[in-house]
């Protein structure tokens, strides 16, 4: 992994269409941030965020529980930190982990949500 640029829509929207990794671009107009996705008709505001940690769990990733510990090879350790339950099976997986308005996010490589953690080391 390397210095990426994360961005996180600033306002809810929804539309869907499938398309294999499409050329995408943020735009910059009156000092908002617009995401472009090629072959989608809309844009949508964005903004940058900032103080990503990138990295891998440690070992054998299962998915979440209810207070599922993910320990990353980093030595930090971060706790599940809201009630879902998903099953995913990977052997040391990719993750980032962001600030968001309701608190600390985990993504993990091949899951497509994501999940509110807090740091406990």
């Amino acid at each position: 992994m390397g210095a990426n640029h994360y961005w996180i829509q600033s306002s809810y929207a929804y539309r869907y269409k499938y398309a294999y990794r499409p050329k995408a671009r943020v735009v910059e107009e009156n000092n908002v941030y617009y995401l472009e996705v090629e072959g989608m008709n809309d844009r949508i505001a964005v903004k940058r965020v900032n103080d990503v940690i990138e990295c891998q769990i440690n070992n054998i990733f299962e998915g979440w529980s209810g207070d599922t510990k993910f320990e990353l090879t980093n030595g930090q350790i971060w706790q599940q930190d809201e009630y879902n339950y998903l099953y995913h099976y990977a052997y040391r997986p990719n993750v980032i982990i962001y600030a968001s308005q309701s608190g600390d996010r985990l993504n993990v490589d091949g899951v497509q949500q994501s999940i509110k953690v807090k740091n406990i080391r």
